[in-house]
């Protein structure tokens, strides 16, 4: 009995042996072999992170743009870290349309555009209802070249926004403060803010913050075209000897204004002093029958404005008129000189550019 009670009173003693994790435990005892093991987790880590990073760069190169955006205007631009590129889709039909792309002055742009236009819908018209070859065939961007042989074409060139450029082609107005030009030659515009695009254009250099405006290189109907316009039928009128209208001799007698080149010219014409005479005077030829007259087609107007066969018009003439006095019969009657008709042969131009803006910022 005593035997037996010692025995409980004595601590009982319990071992605990770890078997699953014995052969790291053993390892880590050892000084040689746990260097290992930490040295094998750390290039384990290296790599773990290396792929983590191939992948994510790898995924950024397939798709590096972190914004996308579209504007009121239908732009979408797609910015990334070092540029943004625009995609919009331009009526051709319209005037320094408005893309509502901005860029900052320093920026550096390319620009792109594909798609097919037409400057005269009427003439399609014509062709499908006749069945006739058409006219005027459909262009791209790039606009096409006046042929010598097409005289209208050839000499109207001089009236367009960048007269030595392809008819047709795109052009790019940088707006500033919201202002709008017609042509470069508009007083108070800036001449570095207009450009000539075409298909293709690469590292353009941006001279003023603004807005992306775009229109197809065609004839503005603007007051200082018209005026120019005006002064070019005067000038080639046949005045009979001792004529003494004071408004023909006026304009005939201008040997400054004779001498000028289209630029120069152009350039006097947004006088509007100037501007106003010139009105008076076609005013009266228009008035007096003298431009539109089929037995006398040496005073129907000058042929470098063109002259067409219109079958009827608003001056109930039939046969060959000068065709600027049709567009004058449109405008005379608004508050500012023709400025009704400004867009007319804008609002005959048909198709559509898709134009891609890709803009950097200059490192200037």
């Amino acid at each position: 009995m005593e035997e037996e009670k010692k025995t409980m009173e004595q601590p009982q003693i319990v071992t605990v042996k770890l078997n699953k994790y014995k052969t790291f435990v053993d390892a880590l005892g050892n000084p040689k072999t746990a260097y290992r093991v930490v040295f094998t987790l750390f290039l384990l880590g290296i790599l773990l992170f290396a792929g983590i990073t191939a992948v994510t760069l790898a995924v950024k190169r397939l798709y590096p743009y972190s914004d996308i955006t579209t504007n009121a205007l239908g732009a979408t631009t797609i910015k990334s870290e070092k540029n943004e590129v625009s995609y919009w889709l331009f009526n051709t039909a319209i005037l320094w349309a408005d893309s509502g792309i901005k860029v900052d002055k320093g920026d550096i742009l390319t620009i792109r555009a594909s798609g097919k236009s037409n400057t005269a819908i009427h003439h399609l018209y014509d062709a499908a209802s006749d069945n006739t070859v058409r006219i005027d065939d459909w262009v791209g961007s790039e606009g096409e070249a006046d042929l010598r042989e097409d005289i209208f074409n050839y000499e109207r060139r001089r009236f367009r926004v960048f007269p030595n450029m392809n008819s047709g082609a795109l052009l790019m107005q940088v707006s500033s403060k919201g202002k709008i030009y017609d042509t470069p030659l508009d007083m108070n515009a800036e001449e570095d803010n207009f450009y000539f695009i075409g298909k293709e254009r690469q590292h353009i250099y941006i001279n003023e913050s603004g807005t992306l405006h775009f229109a197809v290189n065609d004839i503005v109907l603007a007051r200082n075209t018209l005026s120019m316009m005006m002064s070019d039928v005067i000038l080639n009128q046949d005045i009979p000897n001792g004529d003494e209208d004071e408004r023909i001799k006026w304009i005939v007698d201008n040997a400054d204004f004779r001498r000028m080149n289209d630029y120069e010219k152009r350039e006097k014409i947004n006088d509007k002093v100037f501007q106003d005479r010139i009105n008076d005077i076609f005013s009266a030829l228009v008035n007096e029958g003298k431009l539109n007259n089929p037995d006398n087609p040496k005073n129907i107007g000058n042929m470098n404005l063109g002259r067409t066969q219109l079958e009827k018009t608003d001056l109930k003439i039939k046969g060959e008129v000068c065709e600027l006095t049709y567009y004058y019969g449109i405008g005379k009657n608004s508050a500012a000189l023709n400025e009704k008709c400004k867009t007319c042969w804008y609002d005959d131009n048909v198709g559509s550019f898709l134009i891609i803006v890709e803009k950097t910022r200059s490192a200037l």
